[in-house]
């Protein structure tokens, strides 16, 4: 489906759409999210996709099951393997060294993104986050053919591995962010539905169509999501993390 016949569901809006302060509209529950199209140029994904295969660098699974998701670099979230989050030693160990790596993987494109969550924070600097160590900015992350992500909220249960976040953090609200940067011949498609009030974990769920290059920064608190299963010879790929108001609101932080 091309972005001009795109239906997105209620609650999304194009980015062109978008009041400059979108974020401050997902905190009040006022909005779900934001797609940006065409972020990323086809022949720009494509090196991206090429440079992140010819790198060697090692997976992180997210699941016990090798085959299943997984991302370069340790993500800063509840996965399977590390329910409570990863060790902090182990995401920091290698977070400044990730960092360059992706820079070097995929700089431009995710500078287009920063551009783009800045256009509606609201007049908000953005900022990654650095305290109490410099986190990865984002992570590059794979879904093969079978595989996708489960029905769930991005709300963590208190550990160690994320007290800082509740610190440094408006916790009301936490935002997902990613870009396509190679999409599945079939499935592997982000599918939406409300969380509060008004839904439940049984109500259908409802797709956001992206094509390859397309952004999205959403609620993942508000909103039930999952991935569909990825169907095809071809691999998902997305370079994505997590975003929310800093503490005194000031600034939108971002990490992967």
């Amino acid at each position: 489906m091309t972005a001009a016949h795109a239906t997105l569901p209620v609650g999304f809006v194009e980015g062109e759409q978008a009041p400059h302060d979108a974020v401050d509209h997902m905190y009040t529950g006022r909005l779900s999210g934001v797609v940006f199209r065409q972020l990323c140029a086809p022949h720009e994904c494509a090196g991206i996709v090429e440079r992140l295969y010819g790198s060697g660098l090692p997976w992180t699974p997210y699941f016990h099951d090798p085959a299943g998701a997984k991302s370069l670099g340790v993500s800063l979230t509840p996965t399977e393997v590390h329910p409570l989050g990863p060790p902090l030693d182990a995401y920091f160990s290698g977070a400044e060294t990730d960092a360059q790596i992706f820079r070097e993987l995929a700089a431009p494109a995710f500078e287009r993104c920063v551009a783009a969550w800045a256009s509606v924070a609201g007049g908000r600097q953005v900022l990654v986050l650095e305290q109490p160590r410099p986190h990865r900015p984002a992570t590059l992350r794979e879904m093969q053919a079978g595989y996708g992500a489960g029905r769930h909220v991005d709300t963590y249960r208190p550990s160690e591995s994320f007290a800082h976040l509740h610190q440094l953090t408006d916790r009301t609200r936490q935002l997902s962010w990613y870009l396509v940067v190679q999409s599945a011949q079939a499935g592997g498609v982000l599918e939406v539905g409300p969380r509060n009030g008004v839904g439940n974990q049984q109500d259908p769920l409802l797709p956001v169509e992206l094509s390859c290059g397309d952004g999205i920064l959403f609620d993942g608190s508000a909103l039930w999501h999952r991935v569909t299963p990825v169907v095809g010879e071809r691999a998902r790929n997305t370079l994505g993390g997590f975003a929310a108001l800093s503490a005194d609101r000031r600034s939108l932080l971002y990490w992967g």
